[in-house]
């Protein structure tokens, strides 16, 4: 469950970049197989900032912090190993990315 959250986060992640620098960025995110939403509740959701410092030169992520937390420290951590390991464009030094989620539980029938 925890992978399926992680992948469902970072694939809205990709799917709305908010700023300039945001959008230079190159995600490796899929959307998730789920099950139809008419059948899932939300028990937990949240939304923070995630702060990225770039090599310009490589485009190599230097290191990455929650600028603002959503909440989770599970996932906050999570969300700073995997901006740890991206690629960017070169000439880009900082990369600030709003992320969310939300963690869905299937109703019961």
């Amino acid at each position: 469950m925890f992978v399926r959250i992680l992948v469902l986060m970072l694939a809205i992640l990709a799917a709305f970049p908010r700023d300039s620098s945001a959008q230079q960025r190159r995600s490796v995110a899929s959307k998730p197989a789920s099950a139809s939403r008419g059948q899932e509740k939300i028990v937990s959701s949240g939304s923070g900032i995630i702060l990225t410092e770039v090599d310009p030169i490589t485009g190599k992520a230097i290191s990455a912090r929650m600028k603002k937390s959503t909440g989770n420290r599970a996932l906050d951590a999570e969300a700073v190993r995997q901006f740890s390991k991206m690629r960017f464009k070169p000439g880009v030094a900082h990369v600030e990315t709003p992320i969310s989620y939300k963690i869905r539980e299937p109703k019961s029938p």
